[in-house]
């Protein structure tokens, strides 16, 4: 499926990667009942995926407003929807429609899943506009790499994990300690605070977190910068891509959750500048690209290839048909007993 000697990623390594555990599988059949994700076909409407979500409480769907469902049908089902129908697949599939770093006990298309624990999440590009939308801005917005500021810069919301109760801390996590070494060349701060982390933090933890408040930086704010630091949140890092494709170097740490983006094929030092998930090493890793600026610039360009192969159309096509397939030559669902799922979605 390659389509270009120079192409830092291929097509046949893309299929690869969404497929997952999936690869190479031979048809099985899963019974499920409703709680494993949302349960679509290529005829599956709104209104056919609220029925669904509201008889099995899929993502305590029936406790979110009309208006946010619509929302998530538009970026997480709709797509595959029109997928399957484009090739006429009438096999029933299954969807994870948010987030993920869960793994999936029966084969379920999704934007993320966790790279130690994917179970069986095949991957596709949903979500795109978010993960993808900035990507064709990024050339009227950015500068040459000399012509920019000699600086480092994050910003984003306090998504992912802060309390060491919950599981191993998010690299966003450690952004108050990187900040508090008060260098002027690293601007690092929160844009956003969720709730959930304000109210996990207390009083005082929620008072520390709002003092690294910093204003939101648009596109060409941050694309002034030479280094961009780029950290997961809930699940991948939605920057990322565009960070990629610009004339900024990246810098970040071990991937943890992947994508249709492939970010398990990045290689450190090829593609970004590798840091640690505490953060502690950024002055030195900054260091170092000061040192090596040849090193920055060609990581760059083999930042700017790969993300151009995830956005040539005539591979996303053949990928994303060739997943379709072979999900629904490999994968066959039947009710579970006590399955919630209405049978006009999944019949008995």
């Amino acid at each position: 499926m390659r389509f270009d000697d120079a192409a830092e990623i291929d097509g046949d390594t893309r299929l690869r990667v969404a497929l997952g555990a999936l690869s190479g599988a031979e048809r099985t059949i899963y019974a499920v009942s409703g709680h494993e994700g949302v349960v679509c076909h290529r005829h599956t409407t709104l209104e056919t995926y609220l029925e669904t979500l509201y008889a099995t409480g899929w993502r305590r769907g029936q406790h979110r407003d009309k208006t946010t469902l619509t929302a998530v049908f538009q970026r997480y089902i709709l797509p595959l929807v029109r997928l399957f129908d484009r090739f006429c697949i009438d096999s029933p599939f299954l969807a994870i429609d948010t987030d993920n770093r869960v793994p999936a006990l029966a084969p379920a298309l999704c934007k993320s899943r966790s790279v130690g624990a994917p179970g069986l999440c095949v991957l596709h590009d949903l979500d795109r506009h978010r993960h993808f939308g900035l990507v064709a801005d990024v050339a009227a917005a950015d500068r040459p790499f000399a012509e920019k500021s000699d600086t480092l810069v994050w910003r984003g919301a306090t998504t992912g994990v802060f309390d060491p109760d919950r599981g191993p801390l998010s690299p966003r996590a450690f952004i108050p300690a990187l900040a508090d070494r008060g260098r002027a060349d690293i601007d690092v701060g929160f844009h956003t605070f969720t709730r959930r982390v304000l109210r996990d933090a207390g009083a005082d933890g929620a008072a520390a977190l709002e003092r690294h408040h910093r204003p939101e930086m648009d596109l060409s704010q941050q694309l002034h910068h030479r280094y961009l630091l780029s950290l997961e949140g809930h699940d991948v890092a939605s920057g990322l891509k565009w960070m990629m494709a610009s004339n900024s170097v990246v810098l970040m740490p071990p991937v943890t959750a992947e994508s249709w983006a492939c970010e398990t094929r990045l290689a450190p030092y090829r593609h970004f500048v590798p840091v640690r998930a505490d953060l502690a090493d950024v002055p030195d890793q900054l260091s170092w690209c000061r040192r090596e600026r040849e090193a920055c610039q060609a990581i760059v360009a083999a930042a700017n290839q790969f993300v151009a192969d995830l956005m040539h159309p005539p591979t996303n096509h053949k990928v994303g048909k060739a997943i379709v397939e072979h999900y629904a030559a490999t994968v066959a669902l039947t009710r579970a007993p006590g399955c919630r799922i209405p049978e006009s979605v999944l019949p008995a």
